[in-house]
């Protein structure tokens, strides 16, 4: 974020609803909740947020990506 708005410190970002949300949808489809898959969703979720990163994204799709937008809509859900 400091590079679109210089000078502007966030306050850390509070996901312990969004993270139990997405444990909960892992047990239900028999997923491993690693860190990795954590980590990705989340980032996935804050370049959504941000930015419009998903057009320069869009040429390089990959499984774990597409996962990582269906797992993100399904954890949304049970929000």
């Amino acid at each position: 974020m400091s590079d679109l708005f210089p000078g502007i410190t966030l306050p850390e970002p509070d996901y312990d609803i969004f993270l139990k949300a997405m444990m909960t949808v892992a047990e239900r489809k028999n997923l491993q909740f690693v860190d990795f898959f954590k980590e990705k969703i989340i980032q996935t979720y804050e370049m959504m947020i941000v930015r419009h990163g998903y057009r320069s994204l869009l040429a390089y799709i990959s499984t774990c990506f597409l996962h990582c937008i269906y797992y993100w809509i399904v954890y949304m859900t049970v929000l």
